[in-house]
């Protein structure tokens, strides 16, 4: 071969490359629009789908995509109850009217993306899209599931005119793309678009009956009906993957299923179903072996995402209620853009304002994938503690709005009642969870004391009352570990911290799924699962001696039992007993409060008569979804001073008074710039004017802030 001819196929083969690659596409995710429901009518009223077609033609035209994949609850669906059939479809049974239902809501749903533009949507099916959760034996809900699938598949991927499934004998590779043979026949699919395998899941199992257990995380607990993929629709599921992966023209790997697998997510007015064993299930463990990019999850009305420890796989659970929210997703052969949307009208109206509030970034353009994200797609480090309060300062709801702190006719409220006083300002969550976990607060004060800042929050026992409105974050088994700070004189039964449902349950609810409560009795912390199971401190010295001291708990693993509680007192572990012992499952749908009962609905005069709400100081509330280890509480801020050699630091009120400057290297310049500040905080600083430095202990340099220290220095010092 010539020079020429070697340069003219060089040439060839460079062109042909470029002509291979896939230019820049993008998708849309949508997921928990609960905003169809009258579509289920045999007579949708015009106006009503005029106004969501006109919604999602502003979609179309503001952010096109070649699709729109839909993560479940669409619509409400409890079309099996007997109020809804009298006054849409009289006459028929449930099952009849299930079937009609689905196939009219469904059908309209396809119908109006079709007209907007969208001629492909992806669509995974939801609890709601069978009737909501929970499924319980025998009834008319359950005895219907059968006609919910039924009339989601025909409406949905029937071609209309040769009545065959659009679906049928398609194959990737050698695998068809439905798994047929399994109850999940077209309700889960894989479908090839450009250089994308995206596979969408049912994830709702049917089970022979009642299914909840109290371990590996939680399993079951939502009747006949449990969150998993096993048998031979996981075995389809990884012939699928395994066909993506030996496909040379896909480079990218995208699964949707209505729940997410790995927790915390951030949660808002949802059921919050969990799905079997989390991150230890085999559908969670295919999804790592075969390298799949994003699972894209819904059901929790939030946004939240999360990395496998183990690999690159990202877990995206979004919100679209009412589409005040959605995700753009934007695709080349090297590189995933997720573009989070959220409409920042205040009021709910048809014309949506999206603005981009979070970016992902998925980078494959080196052999090591780079992923960067920011705003409300920021993937949540759970080495850091997801909630913290630090009671330097309280803020108006609607200088920090908490998105599904809403109502009928508005998408952001600037108050919220709570056991019936009206709350207008929140104490900012500065943990991994942010701003929709700042927590409403009436009645509490800001003082000039503090343990880790300069102020704590000082709780009267009669007014004062603090409650996250989101909710969680706990949930099933999950591991949680809490740490606070308290100064208080008291000798009543008081709650510290308390987490359960918002309504009240009876002592064999709690029994089920447990609440959460730490209270402090004559001195002694103690913690409450249920109405039997306590765990008692056996610590000799009593804590209300108006001094600061460290209550903290850690669960070491996944449903560990009440027992094996971990309990410190200022860093130090300390001896419990219990009255009952029980595997740890939380309600799901519950809230955390500070101090009191705040949101949650528990009957505490006739449940807990001996408990009041707090009187006293609290300051860093933290609460991990992790296990903490003893020498990590050892290290939390402690306001207190250590004596060096040349040095004396002298208390005066909020005065330190410098006796003597430490002989410390580069503390001048330290004095240049901003140094972490953490400990015992001073208005004014007395000392040399050539050398300022205040020594002081600082038992958590994790938990530092930055602070302009303009001409002061102070100097940390750690164990």
């Amino acid at each position: 071969m010539t020079a020429f001819a070697k340069l003219l196929l060089l040439i060839i083969i460079h062109f042909a490359s470029v002509q291979a690659s896939t230019p820049q596409w993008s998708f849309i995710v949508l997921a928990d629009w609960h905003g169809v429901e009258s579509f289920a009518r045999d007579d949708t009223p015009k106006d009503y789908y005029q106004a969501r077609k006109d919604q999602l033609q502003r979609i179309k035209s503001t952010f096109k995509g070649d699709f729109v994949a839909l993560v479940g609850d669409m619509v409400e669906g409890e079309w099996y109850r007997q109020q809804w059939i009298d006054k849409f479809m009289p006459g028929k049974s449930p099952q009849q009217a299930v079937y009609d239902a689905s196939m009219n809501c469904f059908t309209t749903i396809k119908k109006i993306f079709n007209e907007v533009g969208y001629d492909k949507i992806l669509y995974a099916l939801g609890d709601h899209e069978i009737g909501d959760n929970g499924w319980q034996p025998n009834t008319a809900h359950t005895n219907s599931l059968g006609q919910y699938r039924k009339g989601f598949v025909e409406s949905l991927y029937l071609d209309p005119t040769s009545r065959e499934y659009i679906y049928k004998n398609l194959k990737l590779g050698n695998t068809h793309i439905t798994p047929y043979g399994t109850p999940f026949e077209y309700t889960s699919f894989a479908h090839v678009h450009k250089n994308v395998l995206f596979v969408t899941m049912d994830v709702f199992k049917q089970v022979s009956s009642s299914l909840f257990q109290k371990t590996s995380g939680g399993i079951g607990g939502n009747g006949v009906v449990t969150a998993d993929v096993d048998g031979d629709h996981l075995k389809w599921l990884e012939d699928i993957l395994r066909e993506g992966r030996n496909d040379p023209s896909i480079k990218h790997i995208f699964v949707q299923g209505h729940v997410p697998v790995i927790t915390p997510v951030q949660r808002s007015a949802s059921s919050s179903m969990t799905f079997d064993r989390q991150e230890e299930s085999n559908f969670w463990k295919l999804l790592v072996s075969y390298g799949v990019d994003i699972y894209f999850a819904g059901e929790v009305h939030a946004n939240t995402v999360l990395k496998d420890k183990n690999s690159e796989l990202l877990q995206v659970s979004t919100r679209a209620n009412g589409l005040e929210g959605l995700l753009d997703v934007i695709v080349t052969d090297d590189q995933i853009e997720l573009r989070a949307y959220r409409d920042e009208n205040v009021d709910r109206v048809n014309k949506k304002n999206y603005t981009q509030a979070g970016v992902l970034t998925v980078d494959k353009t080196s052999e090591i994938t780079q992923i960067s994200s920011d705003g409300i797609l920021h993937i949540v480090d759970l080495t850091k503690p997801i909630l913290h309060f630090d009671f330097e300062e309280k803020v108006s709801i609607s200088d920090s709005r908490i998105q599904g702190l809403s109502s009928i006719s508005k998408q952001y409220l600037d108050k919220v009642e709570m056991q019936g006083n009206i709350l207008r300002n929140v104490v900012l969550n500065k943990g991994e969870f942010g701003q929709n976990y700042n927590a409403p607060v009436g009645g509490v004060q800001i003082r000039d004391e503090g343990i880790g800042g300069m102020h704590s929050g000082y709780f009267d026992g009669t007014m004062s009352q603090m409650g996250i409105h989101s909710l969680g974050p706990f949930v099933a088994g999950t591991i949680i570990s809490v740490s606070m700070w308290i100064k208080t004189t008291a000798t009543e039964e008081m709650l510290l911290l308390h987490y359960d449902r918002p309504w009240k349950a009876n002592a064999s609810g709690l029994e089920n799924r447990n609440l959460f409560s730490i209270t402090l009795k004559d001195g002694l912390p103690r913690i409450y699962v249920s109405k039997a199971a306590t765990l008692l401190s056996q610590h000799s010295e009593a804590i209300n001696d108006n001094g600061w001291h460290q209550i903290a708990s850690v669960m070491p693993h996944k449903s560990c039992k009440l027992s094996e509680v971990l309990l410190f007192i200022d860093g130090k572990k300390v001896s419990t007993s219990v009255t009952k012992d029980t595997p740890l499952h939380f309600e799901n749908f519950g809230h955390l409060s500070v101090g009191g009962v705040g949101f949650a609905g528990t009957d505490v005069s006739n449940l807990f008569p001996s408990w009041r709400p707090y009187v006293g100081n609290i300051d860093e509330v933290y609460l991990w979804q992790r296990r903490v280890y003893a020498r990590q509480f050892r290290t939390a801020p402690m306001r207190r001073f250590k004596r060096r050699k040349n040095s004396k630091c002298t208390p005066i009120g909020r005065v330190v008074t410098i006796d003597q400057v430490p002989k410390v290297r580069k503390c001048r310049g330290k004095c240049k710039r901003t140094v972490n500040c953490v400990g015992f905080k001073t208005s004014s600083v007395e000392g040399s004017e050539d050398l300022q430095c205040t020594l002081f202990l600082s038992h958590a340099p994790h938990v530092n802030k930055d602070r302009d220290t303009t001409d002061k220095c102070f100097l940390l010092s750690s164990l």
